[in-house]
This record gives C-alpha cells, sequence and structure tokens, in this order.
C-alpha cells in the first residue's frame, strides 16, 4: 500500500510542477508533502540510509514550496497604459 501512495503522490506532484497554469503547479508541493512520511516510513524500515537522506531533503524542498506558494506574499507591480505605476498589489 505504501508504494501505491508514494507512486499517485509522487506522480502527480512531478505532474504538477510542469503545468503552465500557477494555480496548479502551486500544488505540487502539497501532494509532494504528502508522500514524504510514506518515504521516511519506508526507507527506515528497510535501512535504506542513502534514501532516507535523499528523502529528508526532498521534505525540505517541499516545504520551501509551500512557504514560497502558500506562506509568503508575492508583490506584483500593475501599470497603466504608456508604463507608469498604477499600484503594487500584494497577493499570494
Amino acid at each position: 500500500m505504501e508504494q501505491i501512495i508514494i507512486a499517485l503522490t509522487g506522480g502527480i506532484a512531478i505532474y504538477l510542477t510542469q503545468q503552465s497554469n500557477d494555480k496548479f503547479k502551486r500544488y505540487a508541493c502539497i501532494f509532494g508533502l504528502l508522500g514524504q512520511p510514506f518515504w521516511i516510513h519506508t526507507t527506515l524500515v528497510n535501512e535504506q540510509w542513502g534514501m532516507f537522506a535523499l528523502t529528508v531533503f526532498y521534505t525540505f524542498a517541499w516545504l520551501l514550496g509551500v512557504k514560497n506558494n502558500w506562506i509568503k506574499k508575492k508583490q506584483r507591480t500593475i501599470y497603466k497604459p504608456g508604463g507608469v505605476l498604477h499600484s503594487i498589489v500584494w497577493i499570494r
């Protein structure tokens, strides 16, 4: 069962990273993180220490994605026709 969950969450995460629509792309880190507990458990039980170290790295990378796509506010500058600064809008 763990391998099925790892394959599904990993496959969906990778697929989402390649989407041109940022609204879909931002979900990649969520699916990536959902699979991490299963990766950690599998690598620990099977004593795959190199894979465990890689799993820890992936976990931090997916967490960075959560920070950048879900927590951190982004600044967007909106210009009027003619290139004059109109306003700055904070978005998530």
